[in-house]
């Protein structure tokens, strides 16, 4: 049996839409979170780990800060092979099976080899 903490609406006999996707938008709000600053150290590492994919087309996963709202956002995630660097528009081309991303370098946050 969930609690009525968790199950909110089910408890209320009436509740407009709006009263609705106003708290739903409030429990997403909560999620979000401001950008992460990198150390120098955690930038070179960002960097070094790019140049070994698009060098020796290393598989890696790469996560960035994505703003949502007012400054605040999500931490997205995907895998692939850099296939270029965008060095006038400072962003990188991440490629996999199903999808392209071209990520900005400012809001590179961890970029692993797999």
């Amino acid at each position: 049996m969930g609690s009525k903490k968790n199950d909110i609406f089910s408890s209320m006999r009436f509740l407009l839409p709006e009263q609705r996707i106003s708290y739903l938008d409030h429990l997403q709000d909560l999620n979000l979170t401001p950008q992460p600053t990198l150390e120098e150290d955690e930038i070179h590492e960002l960097n070094q780990n790019i140049l070994e994919s698009i060098h020796f087309d290393n598989a890696i996963r790469i996560r960035w800060w994505k703003e949502t709202k007012e400054g605040l956002g999500v931490v997205e995630e995907a895998w692939g092979w850099v296939k270029k660097i965008d060095t006038t528009n400072q962003r990188v081309k991440l490629v996999n099976d199903e999808e392209l991303h071209w990520i900005s370098m400012h809001k590179l946050l961890n970029v692993k080899s797999i």
